[in-house]
């Protein structure tokens, strides 16, 4: 039986989730999961917070918390938004939360990460922020413009065009919180040397550590970049999904039989290609099989932004609203090969239109429902395609919500007497993207009061 180990990337836990996160890697993850299930196969979901980034300390200056306090928080709102969007994992961990957890991450990172940055990287003396009170200060803090694009940025990774950026060369750069100025101080850290093909010879591996010692420490003085020490984390998940299912090896164990799959955004593969190297470099370990990236996805043609407040969040949407048809139109409006954006209001024209076909569905006499052959074959050959559209190795959201569609517009040249039979292949085939239209809340919700504004 063909198997899977999902896995999309760590989110910081900084705040809840909105719709641009949840379009990205984590709807995907969930369809595959679905979708593999559904056909026989199994599929193990694992994740958690990036409890290490450095955004967690930045949040922690802002609301006066410890980063342990503030991951615990937000951690909760993850799952609320995950909760949501009928988003589900086999686990969802929040390591911060647990000292076993971490004592367990610092295992694998000392096994073979430590060993792979003394053997495989080079120290490089750089100058980095330094403040005399607060000691060197976290990326999440520095603010400035990518000297490649320009686009302001905060932290050392520009996120409109995915480059990693040494503080010293961050134009205009200055703090955003802690202190007023700081001083560009010489340290030595390591880094990688990029593959071919990379917008940087260089990636860094260590930051040095500040006053407030949060991550995963190197040695002494440094600790491991963020998301750097995603190869000890997603190991480790492997490791819990084994025990737990009672696996006979790691998913990502060099003799395991288990396709690995990762799903993240476009400006992420930098750091994918650091932790790919990490696992290429032992002898134990394979790294990823199949890779799913995205690119962003705006609200109403401008980027999410939280300071702005220009965002949906994901733990409180309008319970009202059926996750199914938002999903179906996320995965409509993915932003899989370019950047694409959600309009709301296309969205209440989408959701308003396609309502009503199911609420004139329930409204009919099913007691002299029919059976048509033509409509059988027709379900036959859309389940073939939609199932292939959400496997991993052939992954294409937009063309299987095409499907999803195309059956919705069928629905009104369709007889009555066959409605029955087309409601019942629906289901079937929009499950993986629309999995409350099984359940019997969704028929609770089908009424006049569902029409959005």
């Amino acid at each position: 039986m063909k198997t899977y180990f999902l896995s999309p990337i760590m989110p910081t836990p900084n705040g809840a989730l909105h719709l641009g996160h949840i379009a990205g890697p984590y709807l995907k993850m969930d369809v595959i999961r679905r979708n593999v299930i559904n056909n026989n196969m199994q599929a193990y979901c694992y994740s958690g917070v990036h409890f290490t980034e450095s955004f967690v300390l930045l949040q922690s200056f802002i609301e006066s918390m410890t980063p342990k306090e503030i991951c615990t928080k937000n951690y909760k709102k993850i799952l609320r938004s995950f909760e949501n969007l009928d988003i589900v994992f086999d686990e969802f961990v929040n390591p911060a939360d647990n000292p076993e957890f971490i004592k367990q991450l610092h295992f694998f990172s000392d096994a073979v990460f430590g060993n792979f940055i003394n053997n495989a990287c080079f120290l490089y003396e750089e100058k980095h922020p330094y403040d005399a009170t607060y000691g060197f200060l976290p990326p999440s803090i520095i603010c400035g413009e990518c000297p490649d694009c320009g686009t302001g940025m905060r932290g050392f990774i520009c996120e409109s065009c995915g480059v990693s950026i040494l503080p010293e060369n961050i134009k205009n750069s200055y703090p955003s919180h802690v202190c007023d100025t700081f001083e560009l101080k010489k340290v030595q850290n390591y880094f990688l040397e990029m593959s071919e093909g990379s917008k940087k010879n260089m990636y860094r591996v260590t930051s040095p550590s500040p006053k407030e010692h949060w991550g995963i420490q190197h040695d002494n003085i440094r600790h491991i970049n963020p998301y750097c020490d995603g190869f000890s984390y997603f190991i480790w998940l492997g490791e819990r999904c084994r025990e737990k299912y009672g696996l006979s090896e790691n998913p990502f164990n060099k003799e395991s039989n288990i396709d690995t799959v990762i799903s993240l955004g476009f400006d992420n593969k930098e750091i994918l290609d650091v932790i790919k190297r990490v696992f290429d470099y032992g002898e134990v370990y394979k790294t990823f099989d199949v890779i799913l990236d995205n690119h962003f996805l705006l609200l109403n043609g401008e980027k999410f932004s939280t300071s702005k407040g220009h965002a949906i969040w994901c733990d409180t949407l309008d319970e009202k609203i059926d996750k199914g048809f938002l999903r179906l139109f996320l995965l409509k409006e993915n932003a899989d090969i370019d950047a694409n954006d959600f309009n709301v209001s296309k969205f209440v024209s989408f959701y308003n239109h396609y309502m009503d076909f199911f609420m004139d569905y329930k409204a009919l006499n099913h007691k002299e429902a029919k059976s048509s052959s033509a409509l059988k074959r027709q379900y036959i050959e859309s389940k073939k395609k939609i199932t292939h559209h959400l496997m991993p190795e052939s992954y294409n959201g937009k063309k299987a919500s095409k499907i999803v569609i195309d059956w919705m517009d069928m629905y009104l040249s369709i007889e009555d007497t066959y409605k029955k039979q087309w409601f019942e292949s629906f289901k079937e085939l929009s499950n993986p993207i629309m999995p409350t239209v099984l359940s019997g809340d969704f028929y609770k919700r089908i009424s006049n009061d569902l029409i959005l504004v």
